[in-house]
């Protein structure tokens, strides 16, 4: 009799959902994301950079931002804008062990940024940031950059 009572349907009820939950959040956290096991976890990064020409200087300019899709938070480990020199790019991306926010992507405001000057000399046409990440949840560094690629603005350079 005791089983029936409104009491026990309720408290039967409300642990039937917890299990639920529960169960539901270990899906969800970013270790349960691994691809194959040898490949490491799945991991988002967004690396992206706005192109600007400054002719009176002969120079142009990316501005970068990187961030991550992930639901947990890392830290850069590595960089580089290939084929320049490093003291050429500033800004939080270039300090060892910066913090990446979770979910930081899309969201200027919370990605971290980075500020590249390429002068005309270099003969760059294109402008390549590689970041190595850290994830604090996975306890794993990406052993492939994240890349984020930007073109010389149109009709910027010396003339011939």
């Amino acid at each position: 009799m005791l089983s029936s009572t409104p009491v026990r349907r309720l408290m039967a009820a409300l642990a039937g959902s917890l299990a639920a939950l529960a169960g539901a959040a270990v899906i969800a956290t970013p270790a349960a994301a691994a691809d194959d096991p040898d490949d490491g976890p799945i991991l988002l990064e967004e690396v992206v950079g706005t192109a600007t020409c400054n002719p009176d200087r002969q120079e142009w300019t990316v501005d970068w931002l990187v961030g991550t899709n992930e639901f947990t938070t890392g830290t850069i480990v590595r960089w580089e804008v290939v084929g320049l020199n490093p003291t050429s790019t500033s800004g939080a991306i270039t300090r060892p062990g910066v913090y990446i926010l979770s979910s930081s992507a899309g969201w200027t405001n919370l990605m971290r940024k980075g500020h590249s000057v390429i002068p005309w000399s270099t003969g760059l046409r294109s402008a390549t940031l590689n970041v190595w990440f850290y994830f604090t949840a996975t306890g794993q560094t990406s052993q492939t950059p994240s890349t984020g690629t930007v073109a010389i603005p149109e009709g910027c350079g010396p003339t011939a």
